[in-house]
């Protein structure tokens, strides 16, 4: 009860987007392995199967996803010109909750040009998805991508 009468105190619109974020992360995080393994597959040529998945699979499950390659799109956030994050949303990008965010590792800066992607575009990216445990410098985020093997205009 104590949610439901803090969230009369926030604009009803934001209530609502964080309310269907939270629904959304919840049905996701029920789903079995099984499920999340069927979209793993031959992916542009390469001999290591790729795993079609959402951002939001990512940060609900990474376990299910860790040292796998990964494909997804999110939100490219450009913090310096050489470090980057991804988001689900426009809209998570703008609120900054760091458990939402998928660092990306590595000298991308090339993929980035390559790709002609900046800060705010959606992007589709292939890389390896690593879990966060809370040991590596950058413990906040659930998760990260490297190896990246492409980025490019999500649309």
């Amino acid at each position: 009860m104590e949610v439901i009468a803090s969230l009369d105190r926030v604009d009803s619109g934001i209530a609502m987007k964080l309310i269907s974020i939270i629904l959304c992360s919840l049905a996701l995080a029920v789903c079995g392995s099984a499920s999340a393994q069927r979209g793993c597959g031959g992916y542009g040529g390469l001999s290591e199967e790729v795993c079609l998945v959402s951002h939001l699979r990512l940060i609900a499950n990474p376990e299910q996803y860790d040292g796998k390659l990964v494909k997804f799109i999110s939100v490219l956030e450009d913090l310096d010109g050489n470090h980057f994050r991804l988001y689900y949303s426009t809209e998570a990008m703008r609120i900054q909750t760091p458990q939402d965010a998928i660092v990306l590792e590595g000298d991308i800066k090339d993929f980035i040009n390559r790709a002609k992607v900046k800060n705010g575009d959606w992007v589709s990216i292939v890389g390896r998805f690593t879990q966060m445990t809370g040991n590596e410098i950058q413990g906040i985020y659930l998760g990260a991508v490297r190896d990246v093997v492409s980025i490019a205009p999500g649309h």
